[in-house]
């Protein structure tokens, strides 16, 4: 390491002119390229900002509290499925079976129905848990 840098030393001592201009383009460079990305960063950012507003990330919790009792149902959706399919479809389909996996599959079933009659496809996705015993 000390003899490359003995000699990019004595490089440097010998063509002085070369080595202002080299450090000059390479400052040069790295200004505009970072002026470059602020620019473009700039200009997206209104863009991604309201993209987020309209399709950001929300969470929408109905809670109840009370001890676990058997037979109790957990529900989990995407937007996919409970702007679609609304409160009461989705407890339509949840009154009509007991085993969770079919009702996960009946559930994104039933907004994919809807979806493709009235706008298109959406992400459903639908994780439903069902307590057969309570933990003490």
């Amino acid at each position: 390491m000390g003899a490359a840098r003995t000699k990019a030393g004595a490089d440097v001592r010998r063509r002085p002119l070369q080595t202002a201009v080299l450090a000059t383009v390479l400052f040069l460079a790295t200004g505009a390229a970072t002026l470059a990305l602020n620019i473009l960063d700039g200009a997206q950012a209104p863009f991604e900002r309201a993209f987020q507003r309209a399709n950001g990330a929300h969470l929408v919790v109905d809670f109840a509290d009370g001890e676990l009792e058997a037979g109790d149902v957990f529900l989990m959706v995407t937007d996919g499925v409970w702007e679609v399919l609304g409160d009461v479809r989705m407890t339509e389909i949840l009154s009509r079976g007991t085993d969770p996996e079919s009702i996960a599959r009946d559930l994104v079933a039933a907004a994919h129905e809807r979806q493709a009659a009235y706008m298109g496809r959406n992400d459903a996705t639908a994780i439903v848990v069902c307590v057969e015993r309570p933990v003490a």
